[in-house]
């Protein structure tokens, strides 16, 4: 399992999770709270990583590092949505609408992600680097600090 494999598992987590929140309605509040947490549990762990080490790889070995900005300026936003659903009132009517900018912005990013930025990395990257890389992700999503924004 290399490292394109293990970021596209987190993407299917991260967008079920998403997918299982919006099927929700306010009178579910108790769900909505659970799988808040758990999209949080889940995506900002990935994005730390990332951060911490899988962009830096662009940042520093690639000529095109606009690609590395641009996601990490993803994650950004993200994580402030992420941060603003966090503190508003599941049975908010505007709890649905951060919701789906969430999910707007998150999809929106692993569409690029696993287009233009694979790409770039894959150009970087052999298969043994490409493995290794796997294994160092992980270790850093264990290390994230406990509420990663």
């Amino acid at each position: 399992m290399d490292i394109f494999d293990v970021l596209t598992s987190d993407h299917e987590k991260v967008k079920k999770i998403l997918e299982q929140m919006e099927q929700t309605t306010p009178r579910a509040a108790k769900r909505r709270e659970t799988l808040l947490e758990n999209l949080s549990a889940n995506f900002l762990p990935h994005a730390y990583a990332e951060e911490q080490y899988f962009y830096q790889i662009l940042l520093d070995e690639s000529s095109d590092k606009e690609v590395a900005y641009q996601a990490l300026e993803e994650h950004r936003a993200a994580k402030a949505v992420l941060m603003d659903l966090e503190e508003a009132p599941s049975d908010d009517p505007r709890w649905s609408a951060r919701l789906k900018v969430l999910k707007e912005l998150i999809e929106h990013h692993i569409e690029e992600e696993e287009t233009t930025v694979f790409d770039l990395a894959r150009s970087l990257m052999d298969e043994d680097r490409a493995t290794e890389a796997a294994h160092r992700f992980k270790e850093l999503k264990k290390e994230a600090p406990a509420h990663a924004i």
